[in-house]
């Protein structure tokens, strides 16, 4: 955690284009800075705050070239990608990080582990014949693989997300309803025929509801955080709030993203750490010990904690059971081919259980661990 807070520190130095106290550094152990950095995937706006300060420690640096590398490269390919698309008369929309990256202040601060694309869905068949043949390969083990989104990678680090649907496609859950038809709010780009865009308040809000996904899941990294500053300090002025309420409220990511924001603000508006609440720093140090991603143990406890609100049972032994034999649902989003021939269900659950053993260990294994650090009485 200490070191969590020493990379706040030098993010906020590298924004605030201010040099780092040079006694700060001396305390701090650059291979373990190193390591809790790549995790948060903050490694390269360390490397610009530390070397602001004359330190040009060669792992950062190394880092920090590498982020700068896969930007130009991932530019560059999607570049291609939508030409391919545009020539098909097919509708696009980049997301996210395409767009962040250009917020911060000089050009790899933001790194880029992929690009998100989002077409419209007829066209997936399409564009995934393309992308394989353009020497893509799809992840076997993607779960969310014809659901919403198709993964691509190709070396050195073409890595790419080409979305059907902006979430995972969820009937009844609010996020998922919201954006099933968010064709009507995006805005037709001016330098092309078929690329479509977000307004400011609508990236922002996309933004958020993303992130909240990711939060209240396996937990996402301080890197969240400071795209909210980034983007809020860019435009911030311009929003309308009221309407940024209101969509939020649809949403129910009202509190979410009240809280988020003003965390991001109190924390990143200056080098120095503010003093903060206690249920501030609690959320701050949820970020902090989330990385990128998100870690299983998070992912594992929020599992439970649904299980719990919806049946009203703190039973390991039920929640047990419903983990192997999950409910329909979970085989239409993830395992469709068991979903569509039921018949074969019992070979689905056996499939399951052979990939958790031999895939997933780690997952199970914390998820054990979470399990076991149930309070109150279990049976």
């Amino acid at each position: 955690m200490k070191k969590g807070y020493d990379m706040l520190y030098l993010t906020s130095c590298a924004l605030h284009n201010e040099k780092p106290d040079s006694d700060k550094i001396k305390n701090m152990n650059m291979e373990k800075l190193l390591k809790v950095c790549k995790f948060h995937s903050l490694t390269a706006i360390v490397a610009y705050a530390l070397e602001s300060a004359g330190i040009k420690e060669e792992n950062f640096q190394k880092e920090k070239s590498l982020a700068i590398r896969n930007i130009m490269l991932l530019d560059t390919e999607r570049n291609q990608i939508c030409q391919f698309l545009e020539e098909n008369k097919i509708w696009y929309m980049p997301l996210k990080g395409v767009y962040l990256k250009e917020y911060y202040p000089k050009i790899g601060m933001r790194q880029m582990c992929d690009n998100d694309i989002l077409i419209e869905e007829s066209a997936i068949k399409t564009v995934n014949r393309w992308m394989i043949e353009r020497g893509y390969e799809v992840p076997k083990n993607s779960e969310h693989e014809k659901n919403h989104d198709y993964e691509y990678l190709k070396k050195p680090c073409y890595n790419y997300e080409i979305h059907f649907s902006l979430f995972a496609k969820i009937p009844g859950n609010p996020i998922y309803e919201y954006y099933k038809n968010i064709r009507t709010k995006l805005i037709k780009d001016a330098d092309n025929n078929y690329g479509y865009h977000f307004s400011s308040e609508d990236f922002y809000i996309y933004m958020i509801a993303h992130e909240f996904g990711h939060f209240y899941s396996g937990g996402t990294g301080l890197r969240s955080l400071v795209d909210t500053y980034v983007y809020l300090r860019k435009f911030s002025d311009t929003m309308d709030w009221k309407y940024i309420e209101q969509e939020c409220l649809k949403l129910e990511i009202a509190e979410y993203e009240e809280k988020s924001r003003a965390l991001a603000i109190k924390v990143f508006s200056s080098t120095e750490l503010p003093v903060l609440t206690n249920d501030e720093k609690e959320m701050l140090e949820y970020y902090l010990g989330a990385g990128t991603y998100g870690t299983t143990t998070n992912a594992a406890a929020q599992k439970m904690k649904k299980f719990e609100d919806e049946t009203g049972s703190t039973s390991k032994f039920r929640y047990l059971l419903h983990r192997i034999f999950p409910p329909m649902e979970t085989y239409r989003l993830c395992f469709p081919f068991f979903y569509k021939h039921k018949i074969l269900l019992p070979i689905g659950w056996v499939y399951r259980l052979f990939r958790g053993i031999f895939c997933k260990q780690n997952i199970i294994k914390s998820e054990m661990n979470a399990i076991n650090q149930l309070k109150g009485n279990r049976k």
